[in-house]
């Protein structure tokens, strides 16, 4: 037989069982390297949600605080006209927060 019989372009038919066993190797190196990137890409984006929820947070806090600030500067009879006492004031906010319900690491009003 002709050497042209075994081979097209110069790559032969036969796999060389050595270098099929070095590509296998590879592939799988490669793979193994992927999932981590992939896992630390899902754990970036945990931690990135995490932070966002936490600033979340935050700024309800700061709305309830200016809330209250904008309640404390009224006088007594404005309070009076919306049905409010001065020692409602801080039991609002804390009413409001009772309320709120965590549900799968989402706030959600009750």
């Amino acid at each position: 037989m002709s050497n042209r019989l075994t081979t097209i372009d110069r790559v032969p038919l036969t796999p060389d069982v050595e270098v099929a066993g070095n590509m296998s190797e590879t592939f799988l190196s490669t793979r193994r390297q992927a999932e981590t990137v992939v896992a630390y890409g899902r754990a970036l984006v945990d931690t990135v949600r995490a932070v966002g929820h936490a600033f979340s947070w935050l700024g309800e806090r700061v709305d309830e605080a200016e809330a209250m600030c904008e309640l404390a500067s009224l006088n007594d009879r404005m309070l009076a006209d919306i049905g409010l006492k001065r020692s409602d004031i801080p039991l609002l906010c804390q009413r409001q927060r009772e309320d709120d319900v965590m549900t799968n690491g989402r706030r959600v009003a009750a």
